[in-house]
């Protein structure tokens, strides 16, 4: 009886591997080879490893042996592979039983080839039973483990997605599992694969929904309960068809997804598809589908049925879990909707209405829900929170307590309301055109009713005796939540307006900007008085005008520009009056809509309030809002508060430009004084004249570069500015003297870093400064003066100026050295320096600095 054999020859002689073959068949086997002989055929063929064994010649004209059982190793191949080489040495064959040959045999001694390929393929087999045993047993562990931490069957079906492929040695696995309630099968795939499919298709999908109702291999292979094989062509393009057909895709989607069919099989690669049902007694409760991208790949049915038993098992524990949760969720539903909804600790009022109305939706499972809530001495009724389709279409609603409809009757009447069909209900408004049954309880709080739940559904007789009673029971709960929160809210927006206080008090105190500190005023009063907008405006001292600072709130550029002379507009009215001016409807006021902008904004209350500090107007707090404002005499007295602060923060930020624009004088006084000293240096040294102007200017630029900025970069100018203010202790003989110095004469000269440093340490404002004059002559590698500093250890503005003065000094002429460098010969003499003399980063910017300017600038 012959054995099939499957080969990969290794090997450049036709001959010997005909040989190798003829002797196999000699022995029973049936052999199917391919022969390559080079690195790049031998990668080819093991990109189908089907190969049962790999026989393998030492030594090839561009190939050998020892390379390819390192790249089998490095691609985790576990093919049995042999040497059938001439002479092997010794070490060689060890080394080669060393690197993964099963065994080795010379060609002259080919009777061991046979029992040497049969103990192998044993050796192979018995290999791959135990690493599928260890690898299934793992699964199983690892699939018990996370059932038992509690994992839903959604999660175990993306675990087991993700996770069989490896283990029943298959291209991918789909998991199906079965939804009773929507009597359809729920696909479920790992995320890469999901992304790998979108990608394949073009097109963004979600997960599949299959209804079992439906005439598709799925839905059949469900209801025969027996596993189904598709191996043809066609049967595999007729599942990715119903695939397509069943997929979320537009119409157009699907038209060009069914004319790239025959592509998308293509792509896919599959050639046989295997249907596994697991089921729980007789039902089946979902679907696995293995793919396969080799036809002759199988997985054996020894191993399939253990773990599909397990899978069924575990699936069959998890839904009765589930069913069993579901039965004690809802007889916890009132618990849920009366109590654990409420028993957060103190909400806003807002989202405890959108928590009330949300948890009536989930727990009733209809279409809107709106919470409506009476407003203290109004007729007007608030939609305080609304949940579901016509959610967008009545949020901006109005409803009156004296009105038509089924809310304002519950409220004033204090009755339930449970319509089973609104439309036939006399004086009915309606707000929702597919609306046909709708319930409303009332909010009693006391004796007193607050509000209302009103609830729709587009079925009619919707809400039974039991949503009914529920309902009820929830309300009387939520109007006692409600009241807390009013109560609390009260409470809070107390503190919030002290808090809001405090916050401008630290404005006030930690910035002397006034943009900044109004703004955040304005910002204050807009949120802790619940107005729509808030301008504030400031006196400008030179032309006694009031100008715009900080604005709120506002929809268009309205009083962005405003220039308001006192007495001029309803701003400048405030500040001549000196007094508060209110009023209730600015459409009355002709001069206030003179503006488009204005008109656009369809203010309709106005509050102005002069900000007066030390007897004088310097500014005026406007309040602006798109509804009647019906204020208490709380928020009157929060505004003139505000106010006060506004006025306060006004004068203090005066007070400081005042004393800024002293230090600046002060500051340009200073600068001015500096630059006297480096005059009289340069007065002193004629020949260096004009020295210091051209450092400064070329460091400071040189420092922008580098990313230097704002009061730093000062610093580095006043330091170049004074960087041989130190020379002025030198005696004339020294730094006049034409000639090279002398040792002694060099040890003096070198003494102006110090002398600088000495003469300006005791000025404070120059402190920082004094990098430059003491260390511009320190080098990278330590070996400068007078510190011996070196690497970034050297102050950066001194590492800046010390490229700076060598370029100068060599561009121009020195009493001690006539030559004039050419830029050129200058920026080489600067550039071979880095790493010993200069900073090399610093030689790199200041090197296409130069090379971008003009020589003649």
């Amino acid at each position: 009886m012959s054995i099939p054999l499957k080969l990969l020859l290794l090997e450049d002689d036709p001959f010997d591997a005909e040989i190798n073959i003829a002797t196999l068949e000699e022995a029973g086997y049936l052999c199917e080879w391919e022969r390559v002989q080079t690195k790049k055929e031998f990668l080819n063929a093991l990109k189908t490893p089907n190969y049962e064994i790999i026989l393998i010649d030492y030594n090839l004209p561009a190939f050998d042996g020892m390379t390819a059982l390192q790249l089998l190793k490095e691609h985790n191949f576990d093919i049995p592979a042999l040497f059938v080489t001439g002479n092997l040495q010794a070490e060689l064959a060890i080394d080669s039983i060393k690197t993964g040959a099963t065994d080795f045999v010379h060609k002259d001694r080919l009777k061991r080839l046979a029992p040497s390929v049969a103990r192998a393929l044993e050796e192979a087999l018995l290999r791959r039973i135990n690493q599928e045993k260890e690898a299934t047993l793992t699964f199983f562990n690892e699939l018990n483990q996370f059932a038992n931490q509690g994992a839903t069957l959604e999660e175990l079906a993306h675990f087991l997605a993700r996770e069989l492929p490896s283990i029943l040695s298959c291209s991918s696995v789909l998991v199906h599992l079965r939804d009773e309630k929507h009597n359809q099968l729920l696909v479920y795939t790992p995320i890469g694969q999901h992304t790998k499919i979108e990608k394949e298709l073009g097109i963004s999908i979600a997960e599949l929904k299959i209804p079992l109702d439906s005439d598709t291999i799925y839905a059949t292979t469900a209801s025969g309960k027996k596993e189904k094989i598709l191996s043809s062509p066609e049967e595999i393009q007729k599942l990715i068809q119903e695939y397509i057909d069943l997929a979320p895709f537009s119409k157009k989607e699907k038209e060009e997804l069914s004319a790239s069919l025959p592509i998308l099989v293509s792509n896919t690669q599959y050639k046989k598809i295997h249907f596994l049902p697991v089921l729980s007694g007789d039902r089946t409760i979902g679907l696995l589908e293995l793919s396969y991208r080799n036809k002759d790949q199988s997985t054996d049915q020894e191993r399939i049925v253990p773990i599909l038993e397990q899978i069924s098992a575990i699936f069959s524990r998890k839904l009765a879990e589930e069913e069993t949760k579901q039965t004690r969720d809802e007889l916890a539903r009132l618990y849920r909707a009366s109590g654990a909804l409420l028993a957060s600790s103190s909400p806003s009022l807002g989202d405890l209405a959108r928590r009330i109305v949300e948890t009536v939706l989930f727990e009733f499972e209809h279409s809107n829900c709106s919470l409506i809530l009476t407003k203290n001495d109004s007729l007007l009724l608030e939609r305080v929170a609304v949940a579901g389709t016509y959610a967008k279409k009545v949020s901006h609603s109005t409803l009156k307590i004296n009105g038509q409809g089924l809310v304002p009757e519950v409220i004033r009447k204090g009755i339930i309301i449970n319509s089973p069909n609104v439309k036939l209900r006399e004086n009915y408004q309606p707000n929702w055109e597919a609306a046909h049954s709708e319930m409303a309880v009332p909010l009693r709080a006391a004796e007193k009713i607050i509000g209302a739940i009103d609830v729709q559904s587009p079925e009619k007789n919707a809400f039974s005796p039991d949503d009914q009673r529920l309902l009820i029971a929830f309300a009387e709960r939520a109007a006692l939540a409600i009241e807390n929160v009013r109560l609390y809210e009260d409470a809070k927006r107390r503190l919030n307006r002290l808090g809001a206080l405090h916050t401008i008090d630290v404005a006030i105190a930690k910035s002397v900007d006034n943009n900044k500190t109004v703004e955040v005023i304005a910002e204050q009063a807009q949120k802790q008085l619940k107005v729509d907008a808030v301008s504030i405006l400031v006196k400008n001292q030179l032309s006694q005008s009031f100008q715009c600072l900080a604005r709120q709130g506002f929809n268009t550029n309205a009083l962005l520009f405003t220039n308001l002379a006192a007495g001029e507009g309803l701003a400048g009215q405030v500040a001549l009056k000196r007094q508060i001016i209110r009023i209730d409807n600015l459409a009355e006021k002709n001069p206030f809509a003179e503006t488009s902008e204005l008109a656009d904004e369809n203010f309709i209350s106005y509050r102005g309030v002069p900000l007066v500090s030390k007897d004088e107007v310097n500014g005026v707090l406007e309040i602006f809002h798109r509804s009647p404002l019906l204020p208490n005499a709380e928020w009157e007295s929060f505004l003139n508060t505000l106010a006060g602060q506004a006025a306060i923060a006004i004068d203090n930020a005066s007070l400081f430009d005042n004393l800024q624009k002293s230090n600046e004088q002060l500051r340009l006084a200073y600068d001015a004084t500096l630059e006297g000293w480096a005059r009289a240096l340069e007065l002193r040294d004629m020949e260096t004249e004009g020295h210091s102007r051209r450092v400064i200017a070329l460091t400071e630029e040189l420092a922008r570069v580098i990313g230097i900025k704002g009061e730093e970069l000062e610093h580095i100018r006043r330091g170049s500015l004074l960087h041989d203010i130190g020379k002025m202790g030198i005696p004339d003989a020294i730094l006049y003297k034409p000639g090279a110095l002398s040792d002694d004469e060099w040890a003096i000269m070198q003494q102006h870093t110090i002398y600088a440093y000495d003469m300006l340490k005791s000025i404070p404002f120059l402190l920082p400064a004094l990098g430059i004059p003491r260390n511009h002559h320190e080098r990278w590698d330590g070996s400068g003066y007078p510190d011996k500093l070196s690497g970034e250890a050297i102050p950066l503005g001194a590492r800046i100026f010390a490229v700076i003065d060598v370029f100068d000094a060599l561009t121009n002429e020195r009493p001690y050295r006539k030559e004039i460098w050419s830029r050129e010969k200058t920026l080489a003499h600067i550039k071979k320096g880095a790493g010993t003399h200069f900073d090399p980063k610093i030689v790199e910017a200041f090197t296409k600095v130069i090379s971008e300017k003009d020589w003649g600038e």
